[in-house]
């Protein structure tokens, strides 16, 4: 991925990982309070998600590759998706 972010765009996408929960609250209750209300910022957090939403398109994409269609409300439905690495570990599949 380059590391040039002078794309002219009015979204960008950010993933946290998490890998000390305790220490991660203070900013989660920053990203909670900023969740869409910008306080005067030329920002605004518009979304939240629990799971790990580049994983789950690569699940996507990775059905779509094989023409398996039907797994996609599957995918959709997952909690975490990081709980998989590939569809054939889903019980539809």
């Amino acid at each position: 991925m380059s590391k040039n972010l002078n794309i002219e765009t009015n979204t960008l996408t950010c993933v946290y990982t998490i890998n000390d929960a305790e220490q991660f609250e203070k900013e989660k209750a920053r990203i909670m309070e900023n969740f869409k209300q910008s306080k005067n910022e030329p920002w605004a957090i518009t979304a939240i998600s629990i799971g790990h939403e580049i994983h789950r398109l690569d699940l996507i994409e990775e059905a779509h590759a094989q023409n398996r269609h039907d797994l996609l409300n599957d995918i959709f439905g997952i909690i975490d998706p990081t709980k998989i690495d590939s569809i054939s570990q889903l019980a539809s599949f």
